[in-house]
């Protein structure tokens, strides 16, 4: 996807690699590079890159305008590296929670959602990777789906390897929250409803993973959500016989509003 040529970004390509270079402590020499790109999940993007000879070692996005660092990657080698974890979970999530707090000079209202430890694979069998923190924007108790950040922590260095931050929604843009009379039960059955029109022979496999209430604020980043337009949603997620026999498949999403009880969103695919 190109960038509209039309406007602009505020933030130039200097700056922007001066910002990539700055990004994270550690980062290795090399050859910094930067491209205007557009994404569906922040818009109009710095894409940047640093190639150590032929490896990747480190890349992102910088939002173009706000010269905000929205995900840093960096490329954990395998050599040299112990079985296990040096880093016990509990330091790697302080480490987790420092990196937010730093990068972000409001108070935060978040919860974190997930937390797991992920090895990396080598032809040779795993050794020690890192520990991947996911935390969800909160509004009115309860969590955005797609406002929040992800951070990961090296395992053995205590470095960041991933920071994903996603904070695009202004606070009045969420619905004034009411008591909400959609049971879970109500909205569970809604979506099997609409499955079973969608893929009626898929009914009997079909398997509720999760569903709970949150904020449905996923939009186009070009875009600012109208005053209230938000909606607090239940959102499920399900599979069935035919999701779950392709490796890797996501499993399907349905949405039902939580005071009106109608489906306003399904994403379910063979």
């Amino acid at each position: 996807m190109t960038p509209d040529s039309g406007t602009p970004p505020r933030i130039t390509e200097s700056q922007a690699k001066a910002i990539a270079l700055a990004a994270f402590p550690g980062i290795p020499t090399g050859d910094m590079a930067v491209e205007q790109a557009a994404t569906p999940d922040f818009g109009k993007v710095w894409r940047y890159t640093l190639r150590a000879d032929t490896v990747v070692e480190v890349s992102g996005l910088i939002d173009a305008d706000s010269g905000t660092v929205v995900t840093f990657n960096r490329t954990i080698g395998a050599g040299g590296r112990p079985q296990n974890p040096v880093l016990t979970m509990a330091s790697a999530r302080q480490i987790a929670d420092s990196t937010i707090n730093d990068r972000n000079n409001a108070i935060l209202s978040i919860n974190m959602s997930d937390s797991r430890y992920v090895p990396l694979a080598t032809p040779s069998g795993s050794v020690a990777g890192s520990y991947r923190f996911v935390y969800n924007r909160v509004i009115q108790d309860y969590p955005c789906d797609a406002d929040g950040f992800v951070v990961s922590v090296d395992a053995v260095t205590g470095m960041v390897t991933e920071y994903v931050q996603h904070w695009q929604t202004p606070d009045n843009a969420f619905d004034v929250l009411e008591d909400p009379l959609v049971t879970k039960y109500d909205a569970t059955f809604t979506v099997q409803a609409m499955a079973k029109s969608m893929y009626p022979s898929s009914i009997s496999g079909l398997r509720i993973i999760s569903a709970d209430r949150r904020w449905k604020d996923q939009h186009d980043p070009a875009t600012t959500p109208r005053p209230s337009s938000i909606p607090l949603a239940w959102k499920v997620v399900f599979d069935d016989d035919i999701i779950r026999a392709k490796a890797g498949a996501p499993p399907a999403v349905g949405w039902v509003d939580a005071h009106s009880g109608d489906l306003i969103g399904i994403t379910y695919q063979h």
